[in-house]
Protein backbone atom coordinates (compact mmCIF):
# COMPACT_ATOMS: atom_id res chain seq x y z
CA UNK A 1 0.00 0.00 0.00
CA UNK A 2 1.62 3.41 -1.50
CA UNK A 3 -1.17 5.61 0.25
CA UNK A 4 -2.03 6.70 4.05
CA UNK A 5 -5.75 6.60 3.81
CA UNK A 6 -8.47 7.02 1.77
CA UNK A 7 -11.96 8.28 1.01
CA UNK A 8 -15.28 6.31 1.69
CA UNK A 9 -18.27 6.75 -0.22
CA UNK A 10 -20.38 4.49 -2.71
CA UNK A 11 -16.80 2.33 -2.92
CA UNK A 12 -15.17 0.63 0.15
CA UNK A 13 -12.43 2.26 -0.93
CA UNK A 14 -11.86 5.72 -3.39
CA UNK A 15 -10.64 8.56 -3.57
CA UNK A 16 -9.51 10.92 -2.71
CA UNK A 17 -6.12 8.83 -1.88
CA UNK A 18 -3.89 10.59 0.73
CA UNK A 19 -0.28 9.84 -0.09
CA UNK A 20 2.67 11.35 -1.12
CA UNK A 21 2.58 13.95 -3.82
CA UNK A 22 -0.89 13.81 -4.08
CA UNK A 23 -2.70 17.16 -5.08
CA UNK A 24 -6.00 15.97 -2.52
CA UNK A 25 -7.37 17.88 0.04
CA UNK A 26 -9.54 16.09 2.75
CA UNK A 27 -12.83 18.59 3.11
CA UNK A 28 -14.96 18.50 5.67
CA UNK A 29 -18.34 16.69 5.64
CA UNK A 30 -16.27 13.54 3.77
CA UNK A 31 -15.39 10.57 5.84
CA UNK A 32 -11.82 8.39 5.45
CA UNK A 33 -10.41 5.48 6.20
CA UNK A 34 -6.89 6.15 7.83
CA UNK A 35 -4.55 2.75 7.81
CA UNK A 36 -1.63 1.36 9.52
CA UNK A 37 0.69 -0.63 7.54
CA UNK A 38 3.39 -2.23 8.43
CA UNK A 39 5.50 -5.29 7.73
CA UNK A 40 6.55 -7.71 10.32
CA UNK A 41 8.70 -11.17 10.44
CA UNK A 42 5.29 -12.95 10.29
CA UNK A 43 3.98 -10.79 7.75
CA UNK A 44 1.74 -7.93 7.12
CA UNK A 45 -0.58 -6.02 10.00
CA UNK A 46 -2.83 -3.06 9.55
CA UNK A 47 -4.86 -0.94 11.42
CA UNK A 48 -7.78 1.22 9.99
CA UNK A 49 -9.80 3.74 11.58
CA UNK A 50 -12.63 5.43 10.19
CA UNK A 51 -13.36 9.68 10.84
CA UNK A 52 -15.16 11.81 9.63
CA UNK A 53 -13.82 15.67 8.82
CA UNK A 54 -15.71 18.52 10.69
CA UNK A 55 -16.24 21.86 9.98
CA UNK A 56 -13.97 22.88 12.56
CA UNK A 57 -11.64 21.09 15.53
CA UNK A 58 -10.28 17.53 15.32
CA UNK A 59 -12.34 14.57 12.76
CA UNK A 60 -14.12 12.42 14.85
CA UNK A 61 -13.47 8.99 15.26
CA UNK A 62 -16.05 6.43 13.97
CA UNK A 63 -14.12 3.32 14.36
CA UNK A 64 -15.85 2.04 18.17
CA UNK A 65 -12.91 0.62 19.09
CA UNK A 66 -9.77 1.16 21.82
CA UNK A 67 -6.71 2.84 20.77
CA UNK A 68 -4.48 0.57 22.11
CA UNK A 69 -1.70 -1.59 21.09
CA UNK A 70 -1.70 -4.78 22.98
CA UNK A 71 1.53 -7.68 21.81
CA UNK A 72 -0.26 -10.95 22.00
CA UNK A 73 2.01 -13.95 22.63
CA UNK A 74 2.43 -16.32 19.92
Amino acid sequence: IRFVGHGLGLELGGPPYLQKGSQARVREGEVYALELKMHTPEGPAGLETTVAVRPSGPAEVLTPIPRVLTELPL
